[in-house]
């Protein structure tokens, strides 16, 4: 499990910052381009993983679960009145 913090920014851009700081291979290598706000999407992946659920708690914060055939990874994005936290959980097979 890892966790950080985003100061100062709120979930769509803290989600764009950890896609994009991600390198190829990694978790978040795998998400999608743009964060749907709000809605709960599944998307198939055409690499190494099998599908990425978009599931929305509520307004302030997106679990996103990536589905591989060796494991489970999740990314939960909660945005707050000073930034957003991302916890990340992998769950080997």
């Amino acid at each position: 499990m890892t966790e950080c913090g985003y100061n100062g920014v709120n979930i769509v851009e803290a989600y764009a910052a950890l896609r994009n700081n991600y390198i190829e291979g990694s978790d978040g290598f795998y998400l999608t381009e743009k964060l749907n706000v709000a809605k709960n999407i599944t998307v198939k992946c055409d690499r190494d993983c099998m599908e990425i659920k978009y599931l929305w708690i509520n307004k302030n914060k997106v679990k996103i679960i990536i589905e591989f055939s060796g494991g489970t990874t999740e990314i939960c994005f909660k945005e707050n009145k000073n930034g957003t936290k991302v916890i990340t959980k992998s769950y080997p097979d």
